[in-house]
């Protein structure tokens, strides 16, 4: 909180992690973020992270140092929770059915013919394709199921488009 009593959000760092993503890696690197500005165990405040099971031992591990419980201080990112109720409702439960195979196509018709097995997407995709002018200096973007909001990304394209 700042003099005034209102909450303030701040940043510390965005340090590269080198190596694997696990929770000793995260919660080391977490630490010296912490300690390079100073903050001590009664200044510790929320950890806002998505599911992964290897923040919530990171976030153990800190509160090992720090000493804070765990359960807690330890946050849901709410932007990755809609993201990932929006997938189900867009993809059901079997996402891997729509797997994205785009990768290994020669040319566009050939993407475009694999996308209409893939339901609303490639529904989509065939407006799109069929009110697009021969030469578009905007090209759409296709979802890529490990790239943060592709999905959103590929509708804010073809509403563009």
């Amino acid at each position: 909180m700042d003099a005034a009593g209102d909450v303030q959000d701040f940043v510390l760092g965005l340090p590269e992690l080198h190596g694997q993503h696990s929770s000793n890696n995260i919660s080391a690197v977490v630490a010296r973020t912490l300690t390079n500005f100073g903050v001590d165990k009664a200044s510790v405040g929320y950890f806002v992270l998505d599911n992964a099971y290897n923040n919530d031992t990171a976030v153990n591990h800190l509160a090992g140092i720090y000493g804070f419980d765990a359960s807690e201080r330890r946050l849901r990112c709410c932007c990755h929770i809609l993201n990932l109720g929006a997938q189900l409702i867009i993809w059901g439960k079997d996402r891997d059915a729509y797997e994205n195979a785009g990768g290994s196509l020669k040319d566009e018709e050939a993407f475009m013919k694999e996308w209409r097995q893939y339901g609303p997407i490639g529904v989509l995709f065939d407006i799109i394709a069929s009110i697009c002018k021969p030469v578009v200096l905007r090209e759409l973007i296709r979802p890529v199921k490990t790239r943060w909001n592709s999905y959103f990304a590929a509708f804010a394209r073809a509403v563009e488009l």
